[in-house]
């Protein structure tokens, strides 16, 4: 049997070297423009020695640059591959302790992702605090007050500022790309991200380096005296550069990862090992992206998908199609728990209220959401993480349907017993179901609140979030169903009348199967 050794080694050797060569060349290329601009416009003259000076200055820059940002972001890396906890809850609302009675491999991921986290905070911490001393010290010798007061000062509330703007925006999962385009292509995108937060943070960290320089009684640095200059300039340096990698560790990382070669006959072992790594979330994501383009592309990697359906004992069937069904039924499970009575509220009409009058009476005013609850949490949890996961594992399901038409000569995905062709496409019925309850059902995840999305990892970011997720992951399943109507047509309601868990009623998947019928 095959391993994932060569996978996890492409995955998170290769491609995190790839990271910091592709960092080295973007600073490289941007410090030498800046450079060169700068001396340009200060001594109006250009020639091979400024050029050399300046090519000189670079590289020295981006070498430091280099060696203090390479643990953040490779510890950055690492709380992906640890992937946020699951949420633990007890009683209505309240979140458990740290210290409480958890089960041991939720203990052991919880301290995984925090030992993460707390790596990459420092790492960004002290690179930010030592790129701002050497580029002090490469602009000439260091003053007894620079090392006391406003270098320290500086580096110290920029490290602050960009870690505090990394975990409010709480990127839970790393996003891949269906259309998979060129990594300069993509980088080019991803550039007016990463000068917008460069600026935001250098800004705030200026405003607060100054007014702590106020409020500690120091000298503060104007941004237009030499001192100033300095220290503005490796702001902007160190900021731009740690924004770059982040952005390119999740271009890099969400590359796919092509494991199916036709030249390796146990790459399609790899693939199936790959789609039940559950304790390595990246290299799944990445393996049910594989599936999903192997699927759905056609031409040469057509024969893959005929391969499943080559076995008349349906051994590869059943493996994919239960690995998919999984991801799919856990989505369904968690919405359903999100929803209390949702079988029963759904199918009565909705009542829309009319706006009320300004001066109506507090008892015909309209009741405010309810608080959430934990399977909102856990909900908003698993959208977050795993909707795009079960997206592909629902595109990859359709395609499979679609094609058992023509090219299922066995039978094996008609006449299987479990996982068959009806269990897909009811699974895929009650999933859209519940989507489309989760993203009418109110809940009190919102407004927005910074601070607790900050230190508990709650609020509106955390709704809006799941909201947009639920967004995608309900498009997806509509156009997957669609796709196995538009091959089986009518046969396809029929199919989806199979019995499965009672989380939405006989009713409600008959109006979303039917509902391709108009």
């Amino acid at each position: 049997m095959s391993d994932l050794s060569k996978l996890r080694t492409d995955l998170w050797i290769w491609r995190l070297v790839a990271v910091s060569v592709w960092q080295a060349a973007a600073l490289l290329f941007s410090s030498l423009v800046c450079k060169s601009l700068g001396s340009l416009l200060i001594s109006r003259s250009w020639g091979f020695g400024s050029a050399l000076g300046a090519l000189g200055s670079s590289l020295t820059s981006v070498l430091l640059l280099e060696s203090l940002q390479i643990s953040a972001i490779w510890s950055h890396a690492l709380v992906y591959k640890a992937q946020v906890p699951e949420p633990t809850v007890k009683g209505p609302g309240k979140t458990k302790s740290f210290t409480s009675n958890v089960a041991k491999p939720v203990r052991a991921s919880r301290l995984k992702y925090y030992r993460a986290q707390t790596a990459t905070s420092l790492g960004c911490l002290i690179s930010a605090l030592l790129t701002i001393l050497s580029e002090r010290w490469l602009r000439g010798p260091l003053q007894p007050a620079v090392l006391q007061g406003q270098a320290w000062l500086a580096g110290l509330v920029l490290g602050l500022v960009h870690i505090i703007s990394r975990l409010s925006r709480r990127r839970l999962a790393l996003m891949f790309p269906v259309v998979q385009r060129g990594r300069r292509r993509r980088l080019i995108q991803h550039l007016p991200a990463v000068l917008e937060r460069m600026g935001g943070e250098v800004t705030w960290a200026c405003l607060l380096a100054w007014l702590l320089a106020v409020v500690l009684g120091m000298r503060p640095a104007w941004p237009l005296s030499p001192t100033g200059r300095g220290l503005l300039f490796s702001s902007l340096l160190w900021s731009f550069a740690i924004n770059l990698g982040e952005e390119l560790l999740e271009i890099i990382f969400t590359e796919r990862l092509h494991i199916v070669r036709a030249s390796d006959p146990e790459s399609t072992s790899q693939l199936l090992l790959a789609l039940q790594a559950q304790q390595e979330p990246v290299l799944q994501e990445a393996a049910f992206l594989e599936l999903r383009l192997l699927t759905q592309q056609p031409g040469a990697a057509a024969w893959r998908k005929r391969e499943v359906f080559a076995d008349d004992s349906g051994a590869a069937w059943h493996v994919i199609a239960q690995v998919c069904l999984d991801q799919v039924f856990a989505m369904s499970q968690a919405l359903a728990d999100s929803l209390p009575a949702a079988a029963s509220a759904a199918t009565k009409p909705m009542n829309h209220q009319s706006p009320a009058a300004w001066n109506a009476p507090p008892t015909a005013l309209p009741k405010a959401a309810p608080a959430a609850g934990p399977g909102q949490r856990r909900a908003a949890w698993r959208l977050q993480v795993a909707g795009q996961r079960t997206g592909f594992a629902a595109s990859a399901l359709a395609a499979l349907a679609a094609a058992s038409r023509t090219e299922d000569a066995y039978g094996v995905a008609q006449l299987a017993e479990q996982p068959s062709l009806g269990h897909v496409i009811a699974g895929l019925a009650d999933l859209t179901v519940l989507l489309g309850h989760f993203l009418k059902s109110p809940t009190g995840m919102g407004p927005p609140s910074r601070l607790v999305a900050l230190f508990r990892g709650q609020g509106t970011g955390e709704r809006h979030g799941a909201e947009a997720a639920a967004q995608r992951l309900h498009d997806v399943t509509k156009q997957a169903l669609g796709l196995i109507y538009s091959s089986l047509g009518t046969e396809s309601i029929k199919w989806g009348a199979i019995s499965l868990q009672q989380l939405v009623s006989a009713q409600e998947r008959f109006n979303v199967l039917g509902s391709f019928c108009t």
